[in-house]
């Protein structure tokens, strides 16, 4: 079984309210403590994939390109389209979610992200985003971030080792 962008498409990740206790749910953030007795209010955090599959072999990921392949017969990556994205995070602001974190990022420096990022703005979405960026962000992309994303946006990278040759053996990305 492998869900392709077809069905990906047609599915909708953004329904929280068939979740019992959905409101709690939708304010979780990433490192929140055991959710206090008295929560404090903000905005919570939509993790989000616009895709699914790897192109790459990290040596220290369970979800690599020999992973996909073996657990659900994964030749590839598939993104979704930017439009259903789009629609799936304008779903967000009903539930109070001003936050999408995502760790997709198979075509590091490819004209997706920042093509989303304008589509959102174009719909008056301004979210904050943290973006864990597989490699070194293209400018394209900071500058996408700069002009759409929210204030309290992130653009993580995490290079995992200082040598090049360390990072090309359990990376298989550059920097």
């Amino acid at each position: 079984y492998v869900a392709d962008e077809a069905l990906l498409s047609r599915l909708c990740f953004s329904r929280f309210e068939l979740l019992r206790h959905h409101e709690r749910y939708v304010r979780l953030r990433l490192n929140d403590p055991d959710l206090l007795p008295e929560p404090v209010p903000r905005s919570g955090t939509f993790y989000y994939n616009p895709g699914r599959g790897c192109a790459v072999a990290c040596t220290f990921c369970g979800g690599g390109r020999g992973a996909q392949l073996s657990l659900c017969a994964r030749r590839g990556v598939v993104f979704l389209p930017p439009e259903r994205v789009v629609a799936e995070l304008s779903r967000l602001s009903r539930y109070g979610i001003g936050h999408w974190f995502t760790c997709f990022d198979p075509r590091p420096r490819g004209a997706y992200y920042p093509d989303l990022l304008a589509r959102l703005a174009a719909e008056g979405l301004r979210l904050d985003v943290t973006f864990e960026s597989w490699r070194l962000p293209s400018p394209a992309l900071l500058k996408a971030f700069a002009d759409h994303a929210g204030p309290g946006s992130v653009v993580a990278v995490s290079p995992e080792s200082g040598s090049e040759t360390v990072r090309w053996r359990n990376k298989g990305l550059p920097y």
